[in-house]
């Protein structure tokens, strides 16, 4: 198989939310968690809003949404 074929099997896998979800199951927790400390300690009102909606969907799509 060559070069270009895997490449593009791994940019047609990464574009999977589900594959996603899958690959970085074991890591949700610490990912949640930085967004959330990323979020609260961002002194710029875009940078706060950006983390905001990384922590929302991060929980959103494990579940995790209060």
């Amino acid at each position: 198989m060559a070069k270009y074929e895997v490449d593009k099997d791994l940019e047609k896998l990464a574009r999977n939310p589900k594959f996603l979800k899958e690959l970085f199951e074991p890591q949700s927790d610490r990912l949640i968690n930085n967004a959330k400390s990323m979020m609260e300690n961002a002194k710029d009102k875009d940078f706060q809003k950006i983390w905001e909606n990384v922590y929302v969907k991060l929980c959103s799509q494990w579940k995790k949404l209060n």
